[in-house]
């Protein structure tokens, strides 16, 4: 759903909604990144990077026939954002 409504970003109520979810969403990988021992920048970077993908990896899912399932593509962002 947050895809979709990207859309529609002029829209200053879904512009402010979407950018409320976005930092709700950030703070806790942010949050989550600091709990594994990365310093407050990283944290924040390592945030911003994961969640880029889990919303790439999310459009593919969606658009691509081709990707492997939501699951198998869930499971190989996990391991590449979460490894030391």
């Amino acid at each position: 759903m947050h895809l979709s409504l990207l859309g529609d970003r002029n829209d200053p109520r879904v512009r402010d909604a979407v950018g409320q979810v976005n930092q709700a969403r950030l703070r806790v990988l942010t949050s989550t990144y600091r709990e594994l021992g990365l310093p407050p920048d990283r944290a924040a970077s390592r945030a911003r990077v994961a969640y880029a993908a889990i919303l790439g990896l999310s459009q593919l899912a969606q658009t691509d026939p081709a990707a492997p399932r939501s699951d198998v593509l869930a499971d190989e962002a996990v391991a590449v954002f979460l490894s030391p």
